[in-house]
This record gives C-alpha cells, sequence and structure tokens, in this order.
C-alpha cells in the first residue's frame, strides 16, 4: 500500500498486487524447465471507495473515517487471495504439473464481513469462486495443491492431544509447542481437518515437519489415504527445502521453489509500481496544464 501527494494537491492512495507461479521441472535433480505465470488482471471500482450508501461499512468513510484504512486493507487481501488462486490457475492450465505448492494457508482466513457490504462480500465470494475453480483444475490433471505455512498460529494438533496426554498449564499455539516437542526431521500424523474458516471441506488434511529447526505447517486436499499422500509429499519436500535468500526473513528455511516465485513476484510488482507512478505523473501535468489554460476564462 502506498500513500501518494501528487504534486502537492491530490491525495492519492493505491494497493499493488501481484501474484506469481513458477513452473519448475527436474531431471536427475536438475533443473530441465522453468516457467513463469505472472498476475494480476487490473480491478477496477465504479466508485470513490468499495462501499455503498446505506451499507454498513459506509459510515466508515462518512462519521469514523480514521477506520476507513481497515475496509481497503480487507479489499486488498481479499484481491490478494483472487490473485494467487488465479495464478495457480494459469500454471495448471498450461503445464503438467503433478504437485503444486502455495506459500501460505489453501483457504483464506481473518475476514469477518458484514453481510450488508454488498461490495467486500462480492469480493470474498470471487475469492471463493477462484479457490474452487483451481481445485476443479488440479482435479482434472490430477495434481496435488499443497499450502506452505511457516508461521502457523493454530491450536489444532495441541487441543486434540491436551486432554489425552493430560498436559498442564498455560495453553499454547501449535507452533510454540511443536516447536518444543519435534526434533529436526519429526513429522506429526496428518490431522483431518473438518471445518476451516468456518466451512466444511471434504478430504481436508495438515500436518507439521521440523526441518532445521524450523516448524512449518502443511495442507493438502486428497480422496486418498492421506499417509499414503503425506508420504508422497515428504521426499519432495526434503529436496526442495533450502536456506532463505531474503535477509530480512523470519524463517531461515522454506522451499526454494516459493523463494524463486516470491523474487519474481517482487521484481514483477515493482514494474508494476513504476508503469503506474509514471502513468499518474504524466496525468498530473497534463491535469495541471488545462487547469492553467481554464484560469481567467469566464
Amino acid at each position: 500500500l502506498s500513500n501518494y501527494l501528487l504534486k502537492n494537491l491530490f491525495p492519492l492512495s493505491i494497493s499493488y498486487i501481484a501474484a506469481c507461479a513458477v513452473y519448475s521441472s527436474y531431471e536427475w535433480n536438475m533443473l530441465a524447465k522453468s516457467q513463469i505465470f505472472l498476475r494480476p488482471r487490473i480491478e477496477q471500482y465504479a466508485e470513490r471507495e468499495p462501499y455503498e450508501e446505506n451499507e454498513l461499512f459506509y459510515e466508515l468513510s462518512t462519521e469514523y473515517p480514521e477506520l476507513l484504512i481497515f475496509g481497503r486493507k480487507i479489499a486488498s487481501r481479499l484481491l490478494k487471495e483472487i490473485q494467487r488462486y488465479s495464478a495457480c490457475a494459469d500454471l495448471l492450465e498450461n503445464t503438467d504439473a503433478k504437485i503444486l505448492f502455495t506459500k501460505g494457508s489453501l483457504i483464506p482466513h481473518g475476514f469477518i464481513l458484514a453481510r450488508d457490504c454488498k461490495r467486500l462480500a462480492h469480493l470474498h465470494d470471487k475469492v471463493t469462486r477462484a479457490f474452487e475453480a483451481l481445485l476443479q483444475r488440479a482435479s482434472k490433471n490430477d495434481t496435488l495443491i499443497v499450502g506452505v505455512s511457516t508461521s502457523p498460529r493454530d491450536m489444532r494438533f495441541f487441543k486434540a492431544i491436551e486432554d489425552k496426554l493430560d498436559l498442564k498449564g498455560a495453553r499454547t499455539n501449535d507452533y510454540v509447542f511443536l516447536k518444543m516437542v519435534l526434533e529436526d526431521g519429526d513429522v506429526t500424523a496428518p490431522i483431518l481437518v473438518e471445518k476451516e474458516r468456518g466451512k466444511e471441506i471434504k478430504n481436508y488434511y495438515e500436518f507439521y515437519a521440523n526441518i532445521k529447526g524450523e516448524v512449518i505447517k502443511f495442507e493438502f486436499i486428497t480422496n486418498e489415504d492421506p499417509v499414503e499422500t503425506q508420504k508422497a509429499i515428504l521426499p519432495i519436500i526434503s529436496s526442495l527445502i533450502t536456506p532463505s535468500p531474503f535477509k530480512k526473513e523470519k524463517e531461515p528455511y522454506g522451499l526454494n521453489v516459493i523463494f524463486e516465485a516470491k523474487m519474481k513476484c517482487r521484481t514483477y510488482i515493482q514494474w508494476i509500481k513504476r508503469q503506474v507512478e509514471s502513468a499518474i505523473n504524466y496525468a498530473c501535468i497534463r491535469l495541471i496544464d488545462q487547469m492553467k489554460g481554464q484560469v481567467g476564462q469566464p
């Protein structure tokens, strides 16, 4: 999110959103082929803000303008998820990939929307449709989609064992607990997730692995035996885990295919930003010239 004051006259806020999917084919543990799929497609709102009068969020821009930034952030996060699923779908439509790793949870979470907020609800519906379309494409291609979370904050695993192990003391999330008990190379059994973010999804599983001291969560959807699916995922994970090339990353290790996509995405979004800023700057110059030409006219 970038905020501008153009020519000291025009305040403007822009959310720059991009997604990148990288297809990598290996032969004898050597990279044989690579393809890049970039998004976005431009999203445009007809109104100044994604709210309409009589919606519950409309008052944010009238009576509570200091809260308006939260509405922008929600819209930006929803648009980001749409671009992520779209980039993954582009990859599956144009390659023969049999497994796809995506950064973050398979299902976006953290969205609490008012039902009457039509614009944001519409975006949320688009996220759901994009995810379902991706699952259909993956099923058609016989591709396994795996979500990779390097900073999980769920308590599902801890709650499952808390009573069985008669754990005493303060409750904690899965990441903190498993970081204390899992040794390097340890992996938990797949856990069936009956509901995720309030939605029922069939055959949705997750497991944790300690990789070089870092606890990483993996999520997948399968109609097969989840243990056998996990066995198919683990060797691939082991061969792709590398140190992070980003100095400021909190997690020192991750999947190199995700790191590659992240680097490509950063380059792409900077290019988008430069193009947009150039276009806006040119438009401002033209507008000011037009305003100067109108001064003194009846």
